[in-house]
């Protein structure tokens, strides 16, 4: 385009009365600036620089596809494994907006699925905001919605999806179902005159501009409006992207517009509001649970962390009457007062207190327990039987958030998980691996399953799978990679305790425990008794009876300080 009005000014100025020195001049210039123009850095010096830094991050990726569209640049990435690809991340504008890793699937698939379990007969859906396709996919899976209307202000955002979608026949928007409209999401809403059963929604990150106009009141109120009778909305409320005053503000203004306004556990910090339009229920317990018995849906929501109808009520966090205790005092976000998205900190001491109140899983239970809306909407033996889940909860949060609820070894919530669950996804969670590492190493030849670090997957899967001997015999072999040996020697003993080998696994954990001693130069202790065990080690011992130290005799050396006791 420059070069293109560079020539015209060119051809002006030598029909110009201008002394035609001054057109050579300009001319010159033009041609000398054309000559020097940094042609192609685009591609080779601009691009590379978000692509480097996500790089950094995640060293098994690489780009999988780049394009300069009309409202942003787009980067996706492919994360790989064995050489196949494991999950998808999207960049626009150098801002890693949408990926389809387990954690983004699980919360952004959780605003299909919890509408379908609670409403008797969705039919017509809303999807504002393409993303990667976690949420549409979701929605072409479920094969009783009959029209599935996605909006995005990015054409080339969508023809992008083939990437993550290469087969025709798995791309939601190849669905006969789905109407896509390439516009602006607010527009579309004041213009259509449509009504959906479910509209649902993950715009990009609070803070980009022009998001603001995403999470206002006046914009919860389109969506209000633009519902059928007994209709849901389901909606991203990123903890991560926000201060404490501004996540008052969004709540403050959702529950405006939606009276039973309620927050519920998502993925990590990625909560969802979900509110409707006098919705009315419950629906019978078989209506609650059919998405369990369509095997697609179910096999998603299975990966997903999903397993049992009652896991569902087991995210809740609270229902109007405790988030309007929390948003008393904090006005809405507005369009009139669109910085209120990015307002600062009120205090250290109040953003620790919010984050306390929507992880404190116990309060969350008997909330549910208590509150109008479930009691509205959920089956009564579903409700029952979902309270004993939100103990699980609690460890799926201790993942996700990033912090444990309290100072204690990761194999005692696995051990609560296998003995007092028959829930898998959160025990591979919990160990370092999930669904997506586990579909690889399902489909790896013969000569990559013998790999050391293929083993300790399968070590890790077969433990979910309460197979303990398989899993004896996988781990076993995985440590004979130096950097797993440690963690699949104290996962076998674990193994074999849980397979009734207790004395072959104490037996196996002297041997190690007497082998670190030798190897240590001075220890300053006359006794292996009085090495302090470490958490995992002391949680073997006071569930097990394992204790590596008893029987061993300490080699004696030089006197003196020492290195650190074997760990």
């Amino acid at each position: 385009i420059a070069l293109l009005y560079g020539g015209i000014g060119a051809l002006l100025l030598l029909k110009s009365p201008a002394p035609r020195r001054i057109a050579y001049a300009t001319a010159a210039v033009f041609l000398l600036v054309a000559a020097l123009f940094p042609f192609g850095s685009m591609g080779k010096r601009l691009l590379q620089v978000p692509a480097k830094r996500y790089l950094q991050t995640d060293t098994a990726a690489r780009v999988a596809g780049v394009r300069e569209g009309l409202t942003e640049t787009i980067i996706y990435f492919e994360t790989r494994m064995l050489g196949k690809p494991v999950s998808y991340t999207m960049l626009t504008n150098a801002y890693s907006m949408s990926g389809t890793k387990l954690q983004s699937r699980r919360y952004m698939k959780l605003y299909v699925y919890w509408p379908m379990a609670v409403h008797p007969n969705l039919k017509h859906a809303l999807l504002i905001a393409y993303g990667v396709g976690n949420t549409a996919k979701a929605m072409t899976d479920s094969k009783s919605l009959e029209t599935i209307d996605a909006v995005d202000i990015s054409r080339d955002v969508l023809e992008m999806n083939n990437i993550v979608y290469p087969n025709k026949a798995d791309q939601p928007l190849h669905d006969p179902r789905v109407r896509v409209h390439i516009e602006d999401g607010r527009y579309f809403l004041q213009t259509t005159g449509q009504r959906f059963d479910l509209i649902t929604a993950e715009p990009p990150p609070p803070g980009i501009a022009g998001v603001e106009n995403l999470y206002t009141r006046e914009y919860f109120q389109l969506l209000h409006e633009r519902l059928t009778e007994g209709g849901i909305v389901t909606y991203w409320l990123p903890l991560h992207a926000l201060s404490d005053v501004s996540t008052k503000a969004i709540l403050r203004a959702f529950c405006d517009v939606f009276e039973d306004c309620s927050l519920w556990n998502g993925m990590g910090t990625s909560l969802m509001m979900v509110g409707t339009r006098n919705a009315q229920g419950p629906v019978s317990e078989e209506q609650f649970i059919r998405q369990w018995s369509d095997p697609v849906v179910a096999g998603e929501m299975g990966r997903l962390g999903f397993e049992r109808p009652q896991q569902l009520g087991a995210l809740f966090i609270g229902d109007a009457e405790y988030l309007k205790g929390i948003i008393a005092d904090s006005p809405p976000l507005v369009d009139n007062y669109p910085k209120r998205i990015e307002a600062p900190l009120g205090s250290k001491e109040e953003v620790g207190r919010l984050f306390q109140s929507f992880t404190d899983v116990a309060a969350a239970r008997e909330r549910f327990r208590q509150s109008p809306l479930i009691k509205r909407l959920w089956p009564e033996q579903l409700l029952n039987e979902s309270l004993s889940y939100f103990e699980f909860q609690n460890i799926i949060n201790a993942q996700w958030y990033g912090a444990k609820p309290k100072q204690q070894p990761d194999i005692e919530d696995v051990h609560n998980l296998l003995t007092r669950s028959s829930l898998s996804t959160p025990v591979l969670w919990r160990l370092g691996s999930d669904s997506d590492i586990q579909r690889i190493v399902a489909n790896a030849g013969p000569a990559e399953l013998a790999q050391p670090a293929i083993q300790y997957q399968l070590g890790i899967r077969f433990i979910s799978e309460r197979n303990y001997a398989a899993a004896v015999d996988a781990l076993s072999r995985a440590e004979q990679l130096p950097q797993l040996r440690e963690t699949a020697f104290r996962l076998r003993i674990y193994a074999l305790c849980m397979s009734g080998q207790i004395a072959q696994a104490q037996s196996l954990a002297k041997e190690r425990f007497a082998q670190l001693l030798m190897a240590a130069k001075e220890m300053p202790v006359n006794s292996a008794a009085e090495i302090p065990l470490p958490p995992f080690w002391e949680w073997m011992k006071k569930t097990f009876g394992i204790d590596p130290r008893v029987g061993v005799t300490i080699p004696r050396g030089s006197p003196g300080a020492t290195s650190h006791p074997p760990r």
